[in-house]
């Protein structure tokens, strides 16, 4: 994470954040900049359950990071990887300066093939459950195997099982 130059360090950035300084957007916007609104349900939890002695919010926390979790797995077995990396960059433009942070992500592609695509999601709910906020971050992966597959469309199928 970049800090901006108004703060000396790591701790006085997050003890600034956390203070809740809203007269420097510089400070907070980063932070807030780097949630995605398909984690927000989870955070969500995780600010209630941190703030609170419910047993019940924590279990809800445990639940849906569980569930966050087989996500993981199934994508990360239906791309060969490991689910460690699930969240990077599939693909990076050419670049020709060295710079790698500056190379533009080619993860996506435009739908054409429906046919395909509904074939793939209905796979995935039936044995999978239906897609929520979290789990449709990953739906590029399956437009980007129905637009240039990189394995027959039965062993796609079969891998999100």
């Amino acid at each position: 994470m970049i800090f901006p130059k108004s703060v000396s360090s790591p701790q006085e950035y997050f003890s600034k954040f956390f203070a809740m300084e809203p007269q420097d957007p510089q400070i907070t916007w980063p932070l807030i900049n780097s949630i995605s609104s398909r984690d927000i349900y989870m955070h969500h939890l995780y600010s209630k359950a941190q703030n609170s002695a419910s047993r019940k919010l924590k279990l809800e926390l445990m639940k849906e990071l569980g569930k966050m979790m087989m996500v993981d797995e199934v994508f990360a077995f239906f791309l060969d990887t490991y689910g460690s990396n699930l969240h990077f960059c599939r693909e990076k433009s050419q670049i020709t300066d060295d710079q790698d942070q500056d190379a533009e992500c080619m993860d996506q592609f435009v739908p054409q093939d429906f046919e395909c695509l509904r074939s793939l999601i209905a796979t995935y709910e039936d044995n999978c459950g239906k897609f929520d906020d979290y789990s449709r971050k990953f739906i590029k992966y399956l437009v980007r195997e129905c637009e240039g597959p990189t394995m027959e469309h039965i062993e796609a199928k079969e891998k999100l099982r």
